[in-house]
């Protein structure tokens, strides 16, 4: 009788052997899990730092712009670019900030982009939140989701002091001919009437 109930208990105390170890496989398993899941969220934390990071040390301003004309999204030093905080962009018609006489080259090219269109680089002279105008360069690129254009991808380049110091130029060759004009002049002639018009023929 007693080797007849180690035969019918046996496969009992087997079984419950067996429920306890699967138990403890579960168990190491969902503690793999677990350690494997926060690794990777700490390596997502780490991304996203790290890709913040470099989108601050940019100069460069980086945006998106839906298909109805407004900012979703700006990264960088807005501010120092556009004269604007990349909060106080968000949601605003991006015609807001353009220059009135630049308003027509930036709908041109948005609209060109979001018919899938290419845009090569281009200068827009933008206004500042003080009022302040400023010139910038802009690529543009669209962003497509199933094959449809659904934004436009920029990068916005403050070309303000460049665009002071070609003015300067200009103004500069300007008067460096008005002075070889007027030079000129007096060469061929003492009537001041003839110095003077070669000299407003330059301005």
């Amino acid at each position: 009788s007693f080797i007849l109930s180690l035969v019918f208990i046996f496969p009992v105390v087997a079984f419950f052997v067996q429920r306890i170890l699967d138990g403890f496989r579960v168990s190491e398993r969902s503690h793999s899990l677990e350690l494997e899941v926060a690794a990777r969220t700490r390596e997502l934390e780490d991304l996203k730092s790290f890709s913040e990071n470099i989108m601050a040390s940019v100069n460069d301003v980086i945006f998106v712009i839906g298909s109805d004309g407004r900012f979703q999204f700006v990264s960088g030093d807005s501010e120092a670019v556009l004269g604007y905080q990349p909060e106080a962009l968000m949601g605003r018609q991006f015609t807001e900030i353009v220059a009135s006489g630049a308003v027509a080259t930036a709908v041109g090219n948005f609209e060109k982009v979001m018919w899938g269109n290419d845009v090569q680089p281009y200068e827009l002279a933008v206004v500042g939140q003080c009022g302040e105008s400023r010139f910038i360069e802009i690529s543009g690129t669209a962003y497509r989701e199933n094959k449809k254009v659904i934004a436009l991808v920029g990068v916005a380049r403050d070309i303000t002091e460049r665009k002071k110091l070609e003015q300067h130029i200009f103004e500069r060759n300007r008067e460096l001919a008005a002075l070889n004009a007027v030079s000129t002049a007096v060469g061929q002639s003492l009537d001041l009437d003839q110095i003077l018009g070669a000299a407003l023929d330059q301005v």
